[in-house]
C-alpha cells in the first residue's frame, strides 16, 4: 500500500504587525527577496471585514491572498489579517519554505485556522472498504453516535461522513483519479500521483476542519507541510 498525505485547502486568520505604508511602489509591496504583495482593487465579499486585499507572490508566482484591515498593521490590536493559500501551492516541494516566508515576512502571530482540508491519497479502494465496514453487522457503525453518513450505496461514487455545512469537521471519500480525469486544470496532482503510485486508480479521504472546531487553536500553521504532523 502506498499513500500521500497533504493539505488541500488552507485559510487562517492571524495577528500581523507589518507596516505596509513603507513598502508601496506602483501597487507592489516587496517584503523580502522572495515575497511580495500586489494590491487588488476588486475582491468580493471579504471587503466587509477587510479594507485591503493583496495577491501574495513568492518568487513572482501567485501563491495566495492576503487580507488586511489597515496598511499599518503594527498599530492595530487584535486579529488584523487573513490568509488564503492557493491550492496548487500545497503540491510544491517548497511548500514549507513558502509557509515560513509568509509567516516571517508578514510578521504573523497567533494564527488560527478558518478552514483546513487534509487529504489522504492511496491506491487502496478505501471507498469500497468503508462501505463494507458501514454494513458490517459485527461493527454496528450505523447505530453508533448518530453519525450522519451518505453515499453508501453500491453505485455511489462519493461517501460523506458528517455534514458538508458542518462548522467543525466533515469527511469525504471518493475516486480522485476519476475527478482528475474530468478536470484538466489539476495536472499538478495527476503528475504527483503518477510519480508515487504509477497509473492506477487513486482514492482520496478528505478531512475538512472548520472555524468552530475547538482544537483548531492547537494547530501550528507553519508545520502543515510535514506529512508526519498532518
Amino acid at each position: 500500500m502506498k499513500y500521500l498525505v497533504n493539505v488541500d485547502w488552507l485559510e487562517f486568520t492571524a495577528v500581523s504587525s507589518i507596516d505596509l505604508t513603507t513598502y508601496f511602489n506602483g501597487g507592489i509591496y516587496k517584503i523580502n527577496n522572495a515575497l511580495s504583495l500586489e494590491i487588488i482593487t476588486d475582491w468580493g465579499y471579504h471587503s466587509k471585514n477587510y479594507n485591503y486585499c493583496f495577491r501574495i507572490l513568492y518568487k513572482k508566482v501567485d501563491i495566495g491572498i492576503f487580507y488586511a484591515k489597515v496598511l499599518d498593521l503594527f498599530n492595530i490590536s487584535g486579529r488584523s489579517a487573513e490568509i488564503k493559500i492557493s491550492t496548487q501551492t500545497f503540491y510544491r516541494q517548497d511548500f514549507g519554505e513558502i509557509l515560513k516566508s509568509i509567516n516571517d515576512g508578514l510578521m504573523l502571530d497567533n494564527s488560527l485556522i478558518k478552514r483546513l482540508d487534509i487529504c489522504y491519497d492511496t491506491d487502496v479502494d478505501i471507498l469500497s472498504n468503508f462501505k463494507n465496514l458501514f454494513y458490517d453487522p459485527s461493527i454496528k457503525f450505523r447505530f453508533k453516535n448518530k453519525i450522519k453518513v451518505n453515499g453508501t450505496g453500491c453505485a455511489d461514487e462519493k461517501l460523506y461522513v458528517g455534514s458538508y455545512t458542518s462548522e467543525t469537521k466533515y469527511i469525504n471519500i471518493y475516486d480522485k483519479t476519476k475527478e482528475l480525469n474530468a478536470k484538466q486544470n489539476k495536472e499538478y496532482i495527476r503528475t504527483l500521483h503518477q510519480n508515487v503510485f504509477g497509473y492506477g486508480t487513486i482514492y482520496r479521504l478528505e478531512l475538512r476542519l472548520s472555524f468552530k472546531l475547538p482544537d483548531r487553536k492547537n494547530i501550528i500553521v507553519t508545520n502543515l507541510f510535514q506529512a508526519a504532523y498532518l
